[in-house]
């Protein structure tokens, strides 16, 4: 074998190891999707989500996740599903539409790595202020100390802001016993849904809360700032919750964008 034949073989193998380590290396991200959409003045819609195919293209592609209704999680509240890490775009119908898409993006997943991703946003609330967007949440998943319950807040909801005049909430974790709102029960500060005009603190980092390990408890959502019952915008049904575990909040508005401010609740 001549010296340069030689050579292009040892390069053909150093590029094949390489393509071979570049395909091992790839791996799967885990995501799940929680629709907190709603329509003001008008009917609610569900939603068809296409991830990495859409209904543009030849033939007639199914939907990663059909007819997905308002305050809904696929594939469900305590599970992810699996994807290849990467770019993954995504597009967001009315549920039988192929046009005209609410969503149209790329989530830009990462390889090993958990996701929530909340379809929010209402483009007729207000114009283009709360415009359709797939909120791409990194799930850290802690583990919980010993004992403790953690919890973390998602806000997606916009009626606080546009009827109330309300611009960020504060959220409490309370034994229904007490009441809203004691000292040391609050899990979220000054959440706001981002807006055209502002970034705002859409979601909490996990904390671990002083609550009873097992039982009921219940989520009071004021105003950021004030403790006053009277001036509560939204409060849970008692959820039941059992140490060592974690919980995810999702606020989001009733039906038609309306008051008071509705409850997702995932685990973790």
């Amino acid at each position: 074998m001549s010296r340069g034949l030689k050579v292009l073989c040892f390069a053909l193998a150093i590029f094949a190891m390489g393509a071979l380590a570049a395909s091992c290396g790839s791996g799967n991200a885990q995501y799940r999707f929680v629709n907190t959409i709603t329509n003001p003045f008008g009917p609610q819609f569900n939603v068809d989500i296409y991830v990495n195919t859409s209904p543009s293209g030849t033939g007639t592609p199914t939907p990663t996740f059909s007819n997905v209704a308002p305050g809904f999680v696929e594939p469900g509240s305590s599970g992810y599903d699996k994807l290849s890490a990467g770019t993954d775009p995504t597009e967001v119908f009315q549920t039988t539409q192929t046009t005209g898409a609410w969503i149209n993006t790329a989530l830009n997943l990462s390889d090993s790595t958990d996701y929530t991703i909340v379809l929010a946003g209402n483009n007729s609330a207000s114009g283009s202020t709360y415009p359709y967007a797939a909120q791409v949440v990194t799930d850290t998943n802690p583990t919980p100390n010993s004992g403790q319950l953690e919890f973390r807040v998602l806000d997606a909801a916009l009626s606080p802001a546009v009827q109330r005049g309300v611009p960020s909430v504060d959220v409490y974790i309370v034994d229904p016993q007490f009441g809203c709102c004691p000292s040391g029960a609050k899990v979220g500060s000054g959440l706001s849904y981002p807006s055209s005009n502002s970034a705002g603190n859409f979601n909490s980092n996990y904390q671990n809360v002083g609550l009873p390990t097992s039982g009921n408890l219940t989520v009071y959502v004021v105003p950021a700032g004030s403790t006053n019952p009277g001036s509560v915008v939204g409060t849970s049904s008692p959820i039941d919750v059992s140490a060592g575990t974690l919980h995810t909040v999702v606020l989001m508005d009733s039906p038609g964008g309306n008051s008071p401010v509705q409850f997702v609740f995932l685990t973790p």
